[in-house]
């Protein structure tokens, strides 16, 4: 697959798009209700999970563009694909991917 810095540029727009998006206006005042430290420390549990999803969407691209040689899947081309190679129980709710 062909992957360029603009795909890594573009998922990590993709991330502070949705960390810092409307969330940031809501932030102080989860702090406010949750505390210092659990607002800090469960920010930072989020993040990761963030990243760590974000990462296994990326990784699971490559593994699809080099299994059928395409050199780039858009994210709801991939969703189709993984649908369509998974389990047999779950190729049905590929035709529903946009």
């Amino acid at each position: 697959c062909i992957w360029s810095l603009f795909s890594n540029n573009e998922t990590l727009i993709h991330i502070l798009k949705g960390s810092l998006g409307t969330g940031i206006l809501a932030m102080p005042k989860a702090f406010k209700d949750s505390g210092m430290v659990n607002g800090f420390v469960f920010t930072l549990l989020i993040g990761f999970l963030c990243t760590y999803c974000l990462h296994m969407l990326v990784q699971a691209q490559y593994v699809l563009c080099k299994r059928l040689k395409i050199p780039m899947l858009t994210y709801p081309e991939s969703m189709k694909v993984a649908l369509n190679s998974g389990p047999i129980w779950m190729r049905r709710f590929a035709n529903m991917s946009p």
